[in-house]
């Protein structure tokens, strides 16, 4: 049974890796497009409205991603009282932006 829970987590670790490659390789694509875009080397296709906002919902989203997946390679990694402290770091984090949503509607 050891063996197959050994197994079980390097198998998430590696797919949390590569989770995280995906994360950074979206985030390098949207700043890639957004400089394109800048620099309207190609004016026919990138000069819409629709395409302005798309770059940085690219980098927001790898980010996401990333934070996320280094969340879960760390998880998987590490032992228990470091798992507590993402936990707790996860907990507090998401009470304060819960906090700024309510804080910030009215």
């Amino acid at each position: 049974m050891a063996a197959y829970n050994k197994c079980l987590q390097i198998t998430f670790i590696i797919v949390q890796f590569l989770v995280l490659v995906l994360g950074l390789a979206l985030v390098g694509l949207g700043a890639y497009v957004l400089v394109v875009v800048e620099e309207n080397q190609y004016s026919p296709v990138l000069t819409d409205d629709e395409f302005t906002y798309a770059p940085i919902v690219l980098i927001v989203a790898g980010c996401c991603i990333a934070a996320v997946s280094l969340l879960g390679v760390l998880g998987a990694c590490c032992s228990k009282a470091i798992n507590r402290v993402l936990l707790g770091l996860v907990h507090v984090t998401t009470h304060a932006y819960i906090h700024s949503c309510t804080l910030y509607s009215t």
